[in-house]
């Protein structure tokens, strides 16, 4: 059984699944959540690691448990370390 190669990053599933289809750009994110521009900008650009927090501002505003982002996450560096 062949394994997908490609592991998608937070930032590619929160700007197409979520931004996206919503009409959101990271400066309504930024401030539906109260996070910064920049962080939300380096989220989507996989500059920035999603951490408990970012997590837990993510799932509030989106209604997705804040697991789901560090699962992510912890995909996308499993990823990294196995490329």
């Amino acid at each position: 059984m062949m394994l997908p190669t490609h592991v998608p990053t937070p930032g590619s599933v929160l700007r197409d699944r979520f931004l996206a289809p919503l009409g959101l750009d990271a400066a309504h994110l930024a401030a539906a959540t109260g996070m910064s521009v920049g962080l939300i900008e380096g989220l989507l650009g996989n500059a920035v690691r999603i951490d408990d927090e970012i997590a837990a501002c993510l799932g509030d505003f989106l209604g997705t448990d804040a697991r789901f982002w560090t699962g992510l996450q912890s995909q996308a560096d499993r990823g990294l370390l196995s490329a």
